[in-house]
């Protein structure tokens, strides 16, 4: 295995890792937008999940570049 595939497997791992941890945090936390309301579907994930996987993304682009 090079470097360049570990980096990408370690990468992957603290962004699995980071994800936990912020669900942890966010787990008891209901975030919807407006079509899910308008809907009348209060009590979803999909939100909440592609905030995390953002905040995951910024928050290894922020390590990689110090």
């Amino acid at each position: 295995m090079d470097k360049a595939q570990l980096k990408y497997l370690q990468m992957k791992a603290l962004k699995e890792q980071l994800q936990q941890n912020l669900l942890q945090v966010f787990e008891d936390v209901n975030i919807t937008n407006e079509e899910h309301i308008l809907m009348g579907v209060y009590e979803t994930n999909d939100v909440r999940d592609k905030v995390l996987d953002h905040m995951c993304d910024v928050i290894i682009k922020t390590v990689n570049e110090a």
